[in-house]
Formats: C-alpha cells, structure tokens, sequence
C-alpha cells in the first residue's frame, strides 16, 4: 500500500484511531479536514509511516507546531511535498523545523497559515531544493520580507510555481518574479498591482506563464487583458473573478487564435459583471478543451452561449452559471452534449423545473455536485431521481425559501413533457 487517505473524518480524535493504520511502503498520505484531530494522533501514525514522500494535512485546525516538528524529524530527507493548508496555529517553530530536517522538500503549501512572519520560509527557500510554494493568506508577512523570499527562491533554483494571493508585495518583488524565467503558475489574487507592472511581469514571463489568477486586483484595468492576450503565448488558466470595469475585450485576440484557445484548460470571470458577452461567446466558440467555465452574475449569459457550450465543449467538467439568464431548454441542450461534467452551478436561476435535472438525470452519469438554491420550480422528487442515476454520491445546494408549497412535478404520458400536478 503505498496510498493512504483519511478526508472528513470529523470524529477522529486522538491515537486511538490510528491503532492499527500506517504502513513503511506508504509513500502518499493524505489526512484532510479530519477536525478532531490532535497532534498525538498524527504522530502516532507518522511513526508507522516513515517513508512518507507526498505528506497533506491541511484543514486539520487542531494540528501545532508539535506534528510538524515531529512529521520533520521522523520522515527527514524523504519529505518531498507537504501542504499544511489552514493549519492556522502553526508558527515559524514549523517551518524552521522542515528547513533544518528536510532539504528535499520541493513543494510546499502554507495557505493561511497566518502566525507565519517568513524568517522559517526564508531557511527554507535556503535550505530545501523549493520548485513550488503556496504563502497565499500569510497575513504577517511584511513587503521586505516577501521581497527577500522570492529573490532567495530564485536565486537557489528554477521556480516554477508560487502562490501570493493577499499578499502585501515589497517594492522589488515585481522585478524578483519578472526574472523567474521558469515559472509556469503565478497566483497574485487581490494584490495591489497597477498595470505597468502586470505589464512588466507579462512580458518577462510570457513564454513559460501557463497558470495565472489576478482576481479582485483592484488597480488593474482592461490594460492587462491586453497584456495578457498579447504576451502571455501558452496560457491555460485564466483567473480573472471580481474585477471592476472590465469588458475583457481585448482577450478576444487570444480566443480567436484557434491553436491558443486549444490550450485553454479554465477560465472564471465570476462576479466580473462587465465582461463583454461576446467575449464569452468566443471562448464558448473556440476553446474546444476547456474544463472548467465560472461565468456566475454575469450580464448576457443566456440560452445561446449554452448552446455554443454544447456544440464546441464537449470536455466541460466544472461550470458555474449561478444567476445567469437561462432556461430549461438551454440546460438541457448542455446536458445532452456535455455528458462529462461534474460540477454545475445553477442556483438563482427561478425559472428552472425538473425538466433540466431529468436531462441531467439521463446524460451526465459522473455529476457529484450541483448548485441549486433559489430555484423554487425544482421538486424534491426530481433531485432524488438525480441522485439515484448518477454513479457518485451527489451534493445537492437546493435552499428554495421562496418554493411553492406542495409543489410536484410528472410526466405527461401523452406529451411526453413534465408539468405541474400539485394544482
């Protein structure tokens, strides 16, 4: 057994459920959002399991400075990734530690990690052989410090990957990033950065940037888009959520390019509420190999860039439509066509019935989660239906405060359509 994962177990408390689990040929241990668990117990495993490589706890807000002290020691130089997502009460005890027992690290995730000031990141960047670093959420980490960190990255190897969302940038950091000629994912969300500087990043990292999310930057202007469109030649992940007056227009250039928009994996422009819809259409039109599509609140989103969805994106897995204008005819056209998905967010559409989740019923077998709340014409009956057909256990977000009472929905056997009955 050389993959074990423990996810959600928020019973699990201390040792005595790790009596019996663990093993030396364990090379991937994944323990999240386990919310009981104590530094005793993941001790208590970590010493049956010591050639551990791959090592996530995150979301175990219980966890202290005292396991990864212990994680550090025990499993040394095999530690090759560890992500302490939320671990909120870890402090530079825990960074130092893996700085000073494992040099081979090369991934690290210390998102929200909030007690971190950086000096234990720093010995890290020094000691480890760090390729990928998440400090996204670090509150106490000051300009000159972000500063320092990145240029010692850099510095010591090529850095590919590193995560730096509401993070307060030092007055070199711009130029430290712009001269990582290897970085392929970049996440600078919330980030005051103007657009001379994107410009300058854009330009810099434009052969190698495959990944990048520059949500609710609130000094940049539809200016980057046309950095973006024009210097950034292999993108594949565009995360622009939250941005004020932006038409997006300008990436048009990049959408219409036929082989660029073949690399286009993801795209969320959520809560974006002046993107142009033609924008939209032209992704919809072009991107034949997208993945994930976040439009919730957009203006203009109606039954025809559903269509357009259907007919060009048949590799559609995750797409978020929340408060868009669409009907039941729009739903289920994607569903026909986009039998791949397995994330569809279709909540504050009020004009929705049972016909789109029998659609979905029928032709998305890999659906596990779907947003639905608000839609007030949708039946309990349906959503059990849904449940029933696919082949994972389905999450369902149906709050319908404003549902008709006793509501019900079947079908006419002579129509074949589905219509109220509860009248």
């Amino acid at each position: 057994m050389e993959y074990l994962k423990l996810s959600k177990l928020k019973g699990l408390e201390g040792s005595e459920g790790f009596q019996r689990v663990g093993s030396k040929s364990v090379k991937q241990l994944v323990l999240t959002g386990c919310s009981g668990l104590r530094d005793k117990g993941l001790i208590d495993i970590i010493k049956r399991c010591t050639s551990v490589c791959e090592l996530d706890l995150s979301e175990n807000h219980k966890l202290t400075d005292e396991s990864i002290i212990n994680v550090s020691q025990t499993l040394g130089g095999n530690l090759r990734e560890i992500s302490c997502n939320e671990l909120s009460n870890l402090t530079n005890a825990s960074t130092m530690a893996l700085a000073t027992y494992c040099h081979c690290v090369v991934k690290a995730n210390f998102e929200g990690c909030v007690k971190l000031d950086g000096s234990g990141l720093i010995q890290m960047a020094e000691n480890c052989l760090l390729e990928e670093l998440n400090i996204s959420f670090c509150y106490k980490l000051q300009p000159l410090t972000v500063d320092t960190l990145v240029s010692t990255l850099n510095a010591k190897g090529p850095l590919k990957s590193i995560d730096l969302m509401a993070i307060s940038f030092g007055d070199f950091t711009v130029e430290f990033i712009s001269s990582c000629h290897s970085l392929s994912h970049l996440f600078t969300a919330g980030v005051s950065m103007n657009d001379n500087d994107f410009d300058t990043l854009c330009r810099s990292l434009g052969s190698t940037l495959k990944q990048l999310d520059i949500s609710g930057c609130p000094l940049l202007t539809d200016s980057s888009c046309t950095s973006i469109a024009q210097q950034l030649q292999k993108i594949e992940f565009i995360g622009m959520r939250n941005m004020k007056d932006i038409s997006g227009s300008s990436l048009m250039e990049l959408f219409q390019n036929q082989s660029r928009a073949d690399n286009i994996k993801y795209v969320a422009f959520s809560g974006s509420k002046d993107i142009d819809v033609q924008v939209i259409e032209s992704i919809a039109r072009n991107c034949h190999n997208i993945e994930t599509l976040l439009l919730a609140g957009l203006k203009g989103i109606t039954d025809d860039v559903a269509f357009l969805l259907s007919d060009n994106c048949p590799q559609l897995t995750h797409c978020s439509l929340r408060n868009c204008s669409l009907t039941d005819i729009g739903v289920s056209r994607l569903a026909v066509h986009c039998k791949k998905l397995v994330m569809l967010a279709l909540a504050g559409i009020h004009q929705l019935t049972d016909l789109s989740i029998h659609a979905l019923a029928n032709n998305c077998p890999y659906l596990d989660e779907i947003h639905l709340s608000g839609c007030a014409l949708i039946t309990k009956q349906a959503l059990a239906f849904l449940s029933d057909t696919v082949i994972c256990s389905l999450w369902i977000n149906h709050n319908v405060p404003n549902a008709p009472p006793g509501l019900l929905m079947a079908k006419d056997l002579d129509t074949g359509k589905y219509q109220r009955v509860d009248n």
